[in-house]
Protein backbone atom coordinates (compact mmCIF):
# COMPACT_ATOMS: atom_id res chain seq x y z
CA UNK A 1 0.00 0.00 0.00
CA UNK A 2 2.71 2.23 0.48
CA UNK A 3 4.33 1.62 -2.93
CA UNK A 4 1.40 2.74 -4.64
CA UNK A 5 -1.25 4.79 -2.62
CA UNK A 6 1.32 6.90 0.11
CA UNK A 7 2.31 10.32 -0.93
CA UNK A 8 6.07 9.47 -0.38
CA UNK A 9 5.40 6.30 -2.47
CA UNK A 10 7.78 5.24 -5.43
CA UNK A 11 4.26 4.50 -7.93
CA UNK A 12 2.29 6.43 -6.26
CA UNK A 13 -0.47 9.17 -7.75
CA UNK A 14 -2.13 10.18 -4.78
CA UNK A 15 -0.92 12.59 -2.20
CA UNK A 16 -3.95 12.24 0.70
CA UNK A 17 -2.57 12.74 4.11
CA UNK A 18 -5.84 10.36 5.29
CA UNK A 19 -4.34 7.84 3.29
CA UNK A 20 -1.18 8.27 4.48
CA UNK A 21 -2.33 8.44 8.27
CA UNK A 22 -4.11 4.86 7.44
CA UNK A 23 -0.89 3.66 5.80
CA UNK A 24 0.94 4.40 8.92
CA UNK A 25 -1.32 3.27 11.62
CA UNK A 26 -2.25 0.09 9.89
CA UNK A 27 0.78 -0.86 9.16
CA UNK A 28 1.70 -0.45 13.02
CA UNK A 29 -0.91 -1.93 14.25
CA UNK A 30 -1.46 -5.80 14.94
CA UNK A 31 -4.40 -8.26 15.53
CA UNK A 32 -8.10 -6.56 14.56
CA UNK A 33 -7.19 -3.22 14.69
CA UNK A 34 -4.69 -3.83 12.16
CA UNK A 35 -7.57 -5.85 10.25
CA UNK A 36 -9.92 -3.06 10.52
CA UNK A 37 -7.46 -0.14 9.80
CA UNK A 38 -6.41 -1.89 6.26
CA UNK A 39 -10.00 -2.87 6.10
CA UNK A 40 -10.84 0.97 6.37
CA UNK A 41 -7.91 2.24 4.23
CA UNK A 42 -8.82 -0.36 1.39
CA UNK A 43 -12.64 0.54 1.03
CA UNK A 44 -11.33 4.80 1.10
CA UNK A 45 -8.93 4.17 -1.59
CA UNK A 46 -11.65 2.37 -3.76
CA UNK A 47 -15.13 4.62 -2.70
CA UNK A 48 -13.52 7.71 -2.19
CA UNK A 49 -10.73 8.68 -3.96
CA UNK A 50 -11.01 6.25 -6.99
CA UNK A 51 -7.15 6.00 -6.79
CA UNK A 52 -7.28 3.24 -9.33
CA UNK A 53 -9.10 4.95 -12.52
CA UNK A 54 -7.06 3.39 -15.54
CA UNK A 55 -6.32 6.00 -17.95
CA UNK A 56 -4.95 4.71 -21.01
CA UNK A 57 -5.51 4.36 -24.98
CA UNK A 58 -2.83 2.26 -26.53
CA UNK A 59 -2.98 1.65 -30.09
CA UNK A 60 -0.82 -0.06 -32.03
CA UNK A 61 -0.20 -0.80 -35.96
CA UNK A 62 1.37 -3.18 -38.17
CA UNK A 63 1.61 -3.11 -42.01
CA UNK A 64 3.05 -6.57 -43.42
CA UNK A 65 3.82 -6.73 -47.13
CA UNK A 66 2.23 -8.26 -49.43
CA UNK A 67 5.54 -11.04 -50.29
CA UNK A 68 5.40 -12.07 -46.51
CA UNK A 69 3.29 -15.01 -44.35
CA UNK A 70 2.80 -13.32 -41.49
CA UNK A 71 -0.78 -12.74 -39.18
CA UNK A 72 0.05 -9.76 -36.69
CA UNK A 73 -1.82 -10.32 -33.42
CA UNK A 74 -2.03 -8.64 -29.96
CA UNK A 75 1.37 -9.37 -28.77
CA UNK A 76 2.90 -7.81 -31.70
CA UNK A 77 2.64 -4.74 -30.21
CA UNK A 78 4.82 -6.16 -27.77
CA UNK A 79 7.22 -8.42 -29.46
CA UNK A 80 8.03 -9.93 -32.74
CA UNK A 81 8.91 -13.65 -33.32
CA UNK A 82 10.79 -13.58 -36.09
CA UNK A 83 10.49 -17.30 -36.13
CA UNK A 84 6.55 -17.04 -37.14
CA UNK A 85 7.64 -14.91 -39.99
CA UNK A 86 7.79 -16.43 -43.44
CA UNK A 87 8.20 -15.69 -47.06
CA UNK A 88 5.20 -16.30 -49.23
Amino acid sequence: MFFKYDSQGTQSGVNDPKVDDLIARASAATGEERAGLWSELFKYVHDDIAADVLLFHMVGLSRVSERLDFTPTIATNQQLQLSEIGFK
